[in-house]
């Protein structure tokens, strides 16, 4: 006669306890926290790197949405720029930034997500592009949003909570 086996009830607590496991690593992975302190932050999504905060910032130009970079900024932006060392002089080249996702937050929280970008890439995705990673234009980066499917999406980059962020800073300015 076969013996019949009772059934293991055991692995359902086993198997919940993996499960928070797993869910409780992979929140930790996308966290969007920005450095204590800082009130603006354009951070890396993949690593939580801060590439542009407060101290970076000169002005924000809400119609064009052009971030006017201090002169620490400057050299911050340009410090992720890679170059092609076969070259004499050594030359820019596309890697560093360029299609990586950030995330920008105002005071801890996300506002909106997007990509860096190169003038010199062909590669465009749709959604907010911060360029120009190849190096910083008369001292400011842009971000322009592409709507590439023809979508009549909202632009994130006019959330209100910005421009009152920048309004109370004394650093929103207008070109109008």
């Amino acid at each position: 006669m076969a013996t019949i086996r009772k059934a293991n009830v055991n692995w359902f607590p086993r198997t919940a306890l993996i499960v928070a496991a797993l869910v409780a690593f992979l929140l930790s992975a996308c966290d969007t926290k920005q450095p204590e302190g800082v009130g603006f932050a354009i951070t890396l999504l993949e690593s939580g790197e801060p590439i542009l905060t407060d101290e970076h910032i000169a002005a924000y130009i809400w119609d064009e949405h052009r971030i006017i970079l201090t002169p620490k900024g400057v050299g911050r932006w340009e410090s992720f720029i890679e170059f092609d060392k076969s070259q004499d002089p050594p030359i820019p080249k596309l890697g560093g930034l360029t299609m990586k996702e950030f995330v920008v937050t105002v005071n801890g929280v996300e506002m909106y997500r997007g990509h860096f970008w190169s003038m010199l890439s062909s590669h465009l995705k749709p959604g907010v592009l911060l360029y120009d990673t190849m190096g910083v234009t008369r001292g400011y980066v842009r971000m322009d949003f592409e709507r590439l499917d023809g979508t009549s999406d909202d632009d994130p980059r006019a959330r209100p909570e910005i421009a009152a962020y920048f309004r109370k800073q004394g650093k929103l300015k207008s070109d109008r």
